[in-house]
Order: structure tokens, then sequence, then C-alpha cells
């Protein structure tokens, strides 16, 4: 798709500059931008193969480390972080229903959720 530069700008692959109203080509799904038409094909065969990181799947792994007495010092710590994991879980499969739990996006709302049930808590303790 060719549009209208709204703004003067380049691209970040060859360089080539344009100004605002020129006619570039622009594709947004994938993400593609230029006023060179080879460059702009070129950029779209490349992001086309890469998967966007928020539906991405994501593995973890558990830290390789060794048990000792801070283990033992954080297993209260430890319960009260997994149960509020847990609970953010619960909150995000029920507040976005559609949303794959396997996406990097599903992660960071879980995560946030976490965060803000865990200073809900602190804050409830301190009154």
């Amino acid at each position: 798709m060719t549009i209208k530069a709204k703004f003067s700008g380049h691209c970040k692959l060859c360089g080539e500059e344009w100004e605002k109203d020129f006619d570039i080509h622009y594709s947004r799904e994938p993400r593609a931008i230029c006023v060179d038409e080879k460059c702009f094909n070129e950029q779209k065969k490349k992001s086309g193969n890469v998967v966007s990181s928020y539906k991405q799947e994501i593995v973890t792994v558990r830290p390789d480390v060794k048990e000792d007495g801070y283990f033992k010092a954080l297993e209260k710590s430890e319960d009260v972080l997994l149960c509020c994991i847990a609970k953010a879980h619960d909150m995000a499969v029920a507040l976005y229903p559609e949303l794959d739990t396997n996406t990097n996006t599903f992660g960071q709302i879980r995560s946030k959720l976490a965060d803000q049930l865990l200073m809900t808590k602190q804050y409830l303790t301190q009154s």
C-alpha cells in the first residue's frame, strides 16, 4: 500500500529519507515502511517470518541454585508470592478470557496483577 507521509522521516533499514506528503510504501502487518519499493518488499519479507513477541510462546527456566538457609527464611514469602501469582493468573483469565495463557502479553498482565496483589497485601498488613 502507498500512502502520503504524515511526517518527514527515513527508512531504518536503508536510510532513504522522505518529507511530509511524499508517497511512501507502508504496511502495518507485517511492519514495513520505506520510499524505495524494493527495500519495502524486503522488509515485509523479513518481518513476515518473525512472530510478534506478544503472540510468541515463551519458555521459562528455573534458576539452578543450591538450597540453603536462605530458602528456609524465604519459605513464608514464597508461599505468599505463589498465592499471589496463582490469584493473578485466575484474575487474568477472568478479565481476558480469549487471551492465550502462553503468550507474553498474558505473562505481563499476570505479573502486573501479582505486583498489585503483593502491594495490596503489604498495605493491608501495615494498616
